[in-house]
């Protein structure tokens, strides 16, 4: 939907103009590709305490497995755009745009992992390892961190990344990400000139959400609240400068260099060029969670 209404009529220099719209998009198809990685499509079968003279009648051990899988309510990735600006003709043949511009995205994808080791089990009595010393409860004598999943004899996240190389596994594909875009966008641009075209752009916005761009959840027990913030490819500063400059005619008839030789040396040159300047990447802060081969957080 777009409206654009000119109070003045017609014969008005200023524009006022709104608009918004709902866009829907198809779901990406990494998560179908993802499937043919994990069983039953393939299966991996890992050989454990075994040597190399004895590698061709060993049997393999499906343990732990790599899956993944699809989100069941299946909505699809939806963008809803919404702007409202002024146009103004000024003095010089400039016209000025002053707008305010929104974007929110929501049910984006992202891949969040259901199989990852409770925060604190390295430290619970239960999950020591009997042959270590169990009295000691520092995290570093627990069990490996495949007994210690919700879901035993399958792989989380780093058992998958570290040892199929296919690209991580057990997590569910979802569609829980979203992001919204709100910026200030300043425009004044001088197109019908005879000798300089000039276009000054600057934007002031920010961009916030969840959005990982089907990347993994940063932290899969309060995803909302602990990923939420600026996204990577925030910038909140832009300013762009574009400009075509027709340099006067040097060669002119009646002059000592207005023969054809210098005309065609040393008229018809323009100087053009884009200037962009842009703020840089945001620094995130995380909230320091991690994970390692132990099952051990901190």
């Amino acid at each position: 939907f777009g409206l654009a209404w000119t109070p003045a009529g017609p014969e008005g220099k200023t524009v006022v103009r709104l608009g918004g719209g709902v866009f829907y998009e198809r779901i990406q198809g990494n998560m179908i590709f993802n499937q043919i990685n994990y069983p039953p499509g393939l299966v991996t079968p890992k050989i454990y305490y075994g040597n190399l003279s004895t590698i061709a009648s060993a049997s393999g051990t499906l343990f732990p497995l790599n899956v993944a899988g699809l989100s069941p309510d299946g909505k699809n990735p939806t963008v809803y755009n919404y702007n409202f600006s002024i146009q103004r003709e000024l003095p010089g043949k400039f016209l000025l745009d002053v707008g305010y511009v929104g974007t929110l995205s929501r049910h984006a994808l992202a891949r969040y992992p259901f199989n990852e080791a409770p925060f604190g089990s390295a430290w619970l009595a239960k999950n020591q390892d009997p042959t270590k010393d169990t009295s000691n409860l520092s995290g570093d004598n627990a069990l490996p961190v495949d007994f210690l999943r919700p879901y035993t004899g399958y792989a989380g996240l780093g058992t998958a990344v570290a040892q199929s190389g296919l690209g991580g596994g057990g997590f569910i594909a979802t569609f829980g990400s979203s992001s919204n875009y709100n910026g200030l966008q300043v425009s004044a641009n001088r197109r019908v000139a005879k000798d300089l075209t000039i276009g000054i752009n600057y934007t002031w916005s920010k961009v916030l959400g969840t959005d990982t761009d089907f990347q993994f959840v940063a932290n899969p027990v309060n995803h909302r609240k602990a990923d939420y913030g600026l996204l990577h490819y925030d910038r909140t500063q832009v300013l762009v400068v574009n400009y075509i400059y027709n340099v006067p005619q040097v060669a002119r008839a009646g002059t000592p260099l207005g023969n054809p030789v210098f005309k065609a040396i040393l008229n018809g040159w323009q100087v053009s060029g884009i200037t962009s300047l842009s703020s840089g990447a945001p620094m995130v802060v995380g909230d320091g969670t991690s994970v390692s081969g132990t099952g051990k957080y901190s």
